[in-house]
This record gives C-alpha cells, sequence and structure tokens, in this order.
C-alpha cells in the first residue's frame, strides 16, 4: 500500500492523538524550527507546515475532514486516484531536513508547470498579471530556497486582493461604535490577523482580516468600548506574533510591530529556562 501523508505526520503524532497531544506537538515543534531558534534555512518551510497542520488538527470540523480523507485514502484500492494533500509533506520523513531541499524543488516542478497555465488562461483572459501576484503570497525566501506558502486563508477561502475582512469567519461584538486602525508595516510579508476581546478569548476571534504588505492597513468598525488585543501570522514565514494589550475608548490605532511577542500557546514552556 502507498504510505500517505497526513497533517497528523507533519506534527508527528498517530491518528488517535488527542486535542492536547495536537496542542503539545505543535508547540515543541514551533519551539525547535521557529526561526528565531532555528537558523537553518529550511526551518520557515518547516514551520509553515507545521503551522497548517495545527490550523486543521485544532479545529474540528476540519480535522473530521482530514480524518475521511485518511480513511478514503486506506480504503481506496487505486491510491493514485485520490489527490494526496497539497500541504503534506511528500513522502519520506514527516519533517525532512535541508538536504532534501533539492529533491523537494524537483517534485514541485510539475505544480509550477499548472500554475504557469494558470497564468498564460489569465493572461489570455485580459486579467492583470500585477493583480494575479498580488494575490498569492511569494514562495521565495531570501536565500532563494522554496518553501510552502498558504494559497488560501486557513478556512479555505481565497485571500483578498486588498486589506479586507476574510470571508467565511464570524462577526462578533458588532453592536459597537468605535473603529480600531490595523496596519501592517513589514515591507515583505502580509499577514493574517485576528481580533480578540481581552476579558472573553474563549469567545474566539472577532475579526479576521488580511492585510498586505508594505503598509497594508483596514479599520475595523463597530467595536464596544474594552480591551483588546491582535494576534497575527506572518504570511512569509508562518511566524504567529500578539500585540500587548490595548484599550478602546475611542477610535483608535495600532501597528503591528516585528517586536511583538510570540503567544504562550505557541512557545514549548518547558524549555524557555534551559
Amino acid at each position: 500500500m502507498k504510505k500517505i501523508q497526513t497533517h497528523y505526520d507533519n506534527l508527528q503524532l498517530p491518528t488517535t492523538a488527542s486535542e492536547k497531544d495536537i496542542r503539545t506537538a505543535y508547540r515543541r515543534l514551533s519551539k525547535k524550527y521557529h526561526p528565531d531558534y532555528n537558523s537553518d534555512p529550511d526551518a520557515i518551510r518547516i514551520m509553515q507546515l507545521v503551522n497548517r497542520a495545527y490550523e486543521v488538527l485544532s479545529d474540528p470540523e476540519q480535522k473530521r475532514q482530514h480524518d475521511l480523507w485518511i480513511a478514503a485514502q486506506k480504503n481506496s484500492s487505486d491510491m493514485q486516484a485520490i489527490p494526496v494533500a497539497a500541504d503534506a509533506i511528500p513522502t519520506g520523513q514527516a519533517i525532512p531536513t535541508a538536504g532534501v531541499r533539492e529533491k523537494k524543488f524537483n517534485q514541485n516542478k510539475a505544480l509550477w508547470a499548472i500554475l504557469g497555465s494558470f497564468f498564460l488562461i489569465a493572461i489570455v483572459s485580459g486579467v492583470s498579471i500585477g493583480l494575479i501576484f498580488s494575490k498569492l503570497p511569494s514562495v521565495e525566501n531570501q536565500d532563494n530556497t522554496l518553501y510552502t506558502v498558504a494559497a488560501t486563508a486557513p478556512n479555505g477561502t481565497a485571500w483578498p486582493l486588498q486589506a479586507a475582512l476574510i470571508n467565511g469567519y464570524p462577526l462578533l461584538k458588532t453592536d459597537g461604535n468605535l473603529n480600531l486602525s490595523v496596519s501592517n508595516p513589514h515591507p515583505k510579508s502580509a499577514v493574517l490577523a485576528q481580533i480578540f476581546d481581552r476579558q472573553d478569548t474563549g469567545l474566539g476571534a472577532l475579526r479576521t482580516l488580511f492585510l498586505p504588505a508594505g503598509g497594508g492597513k483596514m479599520t475595523v468598525e463597530q467595536l464596544p468600548q474594552g480591551n483588546y488585543f491582535v494576534r497575527y501570522m506572518r504570511l512569509e514565514t508562518g511566524l504567529w506574533l500578539q500585540s500587548e494589550a490595548l484599550y478602546i475608548g475611542q477610535n483608535s490605532e495600532i501597528t503591528l510591530r516585528d517586536d511583538d511577542f510570540i503567544p504562550e500557546e505557541f512557545r514549548d514552556d518547558t524549555d524557555e529556562k534551559k
């Protein structure tokens, strides 16, 4: 039987892993491959795969769909007939090392051919190539190594073409009359940003938005007075950061900075004092 690669493999877990197991594995691997702690050029790509695996397995509905996909793969008599998950690491080690980057590049040639065809169709249709590239995050690191950048938002919807709320995410606490402007000054990395109520984090993200690189800015409206923070992922690295607490008593603004800190649940607390 052909070996399939799953998000469980990317977190180095069995398919029977509990919610706690998934969270613990994510913390451990984040600490190991986070660009702040690992200088290996391949760590960025690996961190993105780990982030994507956690996004799927920590969401009950996405996890259920992934489990169904795994069952279908195992029960199929023709493994080639069912496509492999696009963001799973190809067969071999669950998390490859820098020594296999050349092999991964060759395996992705077919994908680049498909993307090339897409761009050709777009040109014929009169669609601006600049518009297309503004929708797709870059896939080339500063050292010219290729790594996986999510082609869609975590919920599977397309990234907006400009700063905007991401479709499919809930809009919560919309009974206020205050605005919060959120800016992304990073010159190269777009971000996925989520606004949380500091007093009610269990409610989930109140707004989820996309901010392009190089000064992307958006004003979030209808927020009530209160204490908030912004948690965001830099799409070029998969790095999650979190702003300091922000009190909104009037129309306010916040800039997402490189010196914001890593959220506690994305760290391995057992290693912090080593």
